[in-house]
């Protein structure tokens, strides 16, 4: 969408390789990729997996009907590849570090559901959008609950973070918790029962001067 080339473009935006530069990890992107025999060789080679943000998640994947109204920006063929690609890494046990779209993707994935459009479907939400401009800008506090594995990492109750999304969690995958809330109950981040996936709904790629987000990328980078 938007590339300079009639046939699209693949991109990441910086931010997420700059979350690696000080460590010795070499962060890779992959295109969508349909062929298996390629695909399981490109798995074979990675030590974990970050699911990045992106668009938005088409409704058909969990089984509901389009809301009509809302603008969308939907990436179908990156769902259906990560899907794919998920699959693949969860056999492997490597660890996943999913990031707004790439949290969204891995409930899913999981048998979950969204909100298609909180503006729609919530009564009186928070302003989930106010960082769309600019990641550096704090957009509401998130609410960590006690007994997870986030509260502990993080060793506090609750954090400013950014926000940019209008879809959200609606119902938990198999094996997910949901480990933090916005004071208007929007889920800010997950975990899975057996530790292998921890997901963000916020950017902390785009706050990386900030002792949560450099917590939060050196336990991922500490399981590789």
């Amino acid at each position: 969408m938007g590339a300079p080339s009639v046939f699209g473009a693949y991109y990441v935006n910086k931010e997420y390789f700059d979350l690696f530069e000080d460590y010795d990890v070499l962060a890779i992107s992959i295109p969508y990729q349909t062929n298996l025999k390629k695909l399981k060789k490109f798995v074979s080679m990675l030590d974990g997996l970050v699911m990045t943000g992106g668009f938005d998640i088409p409704s058909s994947f969990f089984d509901e009907k389009m809301i009509e109204g809302p603008s969308y920006s939907f990436d179908e063929d990156r769902v259906s590849y990560e899907f794919q690609l998920l699959k693949l890494v969860e056999q492997r046990s490597l660890p996943i570090f999913g990031i707004c779209m790439g949290m969204q993707v891995y409930n899913v994935y999981k048998g979950g559901s969204l909100y298609q459009d909180l503006y729609s479907q919530l009564d009186k939400p928070l302003n989930h959008s106010s960082s769309s401009a600019d990641g550096r800008l704090l957009a509401h506090e998130v609410f960590i609950k006690k007994s997870s594995y986030l509260r502990g990492l993080l060793n506090c109750d609750h954090i400013m973070v950014n926000s940019s999304h209008h879809q959200s969690i609606k119902d938990p995958g198999k094996d997910i918790i949901i480990c933090a809330q916005s004071s208007d109950g929007v889920v800010e981040a997950i975990e899975s029962l057996d530790g292998q996936f921890l997901g963000l709904q916020w950017h902390p790629e785009a706050l990386q001067g900030t002792l949560a987000s450099k917590t939060i990328i050196e336990d991922f980078i500490n399981k590789l």
